[in-house]
């Protein structure tokens, strides 16, 4: 059995491509896809088929819909199954594209780390060979596109990263650079890529192009977030007016962690901190910014307590997501529509020394007022 889901949704029993035209099934596949092997409850299945207004015969035409998904899947048939109250598709180790997919990036990972950089290459190009397409690109639910469309495009990217780190080492900037010249184009906001693109430049001796592209980047940002080149473009920018020879490439990232277990919780910490980092950052420079965040990272910014009575404010004092220390306050007696698993709308703005996170959602009224008071702007984590 082959599974799909970077790109159009796969299913291949072996003998044939098993097609899946219904949209509503090929959500119920999605879902079922990206928590592999996990009995995922009818609820939520619900929620996600319906995008967060499931109607009141929703049981019972989710029954319908399992059932002709197992007919659709042909020999895969009796994968699909029914435990309490919810379903789970069985999925062997290696099935799944993103499984494999994950297998290959960490092996390149682990590999251009050790100095390999040939083997880096090979199984990194390996790992993004298997992409068909955006992930998820035929699954007409806006609730799995914010939950998991973005998180798979990011795990592309970052293995592009981790390639063009392998390449670069291998001294083929030639090829590097018109690859690295189109993705700072279609990806401007990764600074990783530019200073990927100024390296192979230098390397192919085209050190005022280089240098050029660092003013650049540096105007785009203060234009558009206000804030300054990170370090690590600041570094490679320094180290080419030093003319090192040496500059071949970037330290290597600790590579990011499995993705076959998607439960929305599984990376909430990690995702809590960056997001925080993300606005402090922005907030620090005077500016107000509005981005999406799952439901579940909100707990890890804000954490109220979750014992805590909602018929009266409450407010407490703890560490933040990412060492703060935070004053947490509930707004108003409320809480969100049992039936809301949207997305958290977060804005992050400053006034005076003090920085402040506002959720809501965008079913429900705001909720959570998280004010940060010990940091300072030169303390700030970075958007990396």
């Amino acid at each position: 059995m082959e599974f799909g889901i970077l790109g159009p949704l796969l299913v291949h029993d072996g003998h044939e491509v098993r097609a899946v035209p219904a949209a509503k099934q090929r959500v119920l596949l999605a879902a079922l896809l990206v928590r592999p092997g996990q009995l995922v409850p009818a609820g939520l299945l619900a929620e996600l088929l319906w995008d967060g207004t499931p109607p009141p015969t929703a049981a019972t035409t989710l029954r319908n819909y399992v059932m002709r998904l197992r007919h659709r899947l042909g020999l895969a048939a009796d994968r699909l199954e029914t435990h309490g109250g919810g379903y789970r598709l069985r999925v062997a180790p290696g099935e799944l594209d993103v499984q494999r997919f994950t297998g290959l990036r960490d092996a390149g990972a682990a590999a251009l780390r050790e100095g390999n950089c040939e083997r880096a290459s090979r199984q990194l190009a390996d790992a993004l060979a298997l992409w068909r397409g955006p992930g998820l690109v035929d699954v007409p639910s806006d609730a799995l596109h914010r939950e998991e469309a973005d998180r798979l495009a990011e795990l592309r990217l970052g293995a592009r990263e981790l390639r063009l780190d392998a390449e670069l080492r291998l001294g083929r900037h030639l090829t590097a650079t018109a690859e690295l010249q189109a993705l700072t184009a279609a990806h401007p906001e990764r600074e990783r890529f530019w200073a990927q693109l100024m390296i192979a430049l230098h390397l192919g001796g085209r050190q005022s192009e280089a240098l050029a592209v660092f003013q650049r980047v540096r105007r785009m940002l203060a234009a558009d977030v206000g804030v300054d080149p990170g370090a690590e473009l600041r570094e490679v920018h320094r180290r080419i007016l030093d003319g090192a020879p040496a500059l071949s490439a970037l330290p290597v990232r600790p590579g990011p962690g499995p993705v076959a277990d998607t439960a929305a919780g599984a990376t909430a910490g990690a995702g809590a901190a960056a997001v925080l980092g993300a606005a402090l950052r922005v907030a620090a420079a005077g500016r107000c910014l509005t981005f999406t965040v799952l439901r579940s990272w909100l707990p890890v910014v804000c954490a109220p307590s979750p014992q805590a009575s909602v018929s009266r404010p409450i407010s407490c004092s703890s560490r933040g997501a990412s060492g703060e220390r935070a004053t947490r306050k509930r707004k108003r007696a409320a809480r969100p529509s049992s039936r809301c698993r949207a997305s958290e709308v977060v804005t992050a703005s400053t006034t005076g020394p003090q920085y402040a996170l506002i959720g809501s959602c965008c079913h429900c009224p705001p909720l959570i007022t998280c004010t940060v008071t010990s940091l300072t702007r030169s303390g700030l984590p970075s958007l990396a």
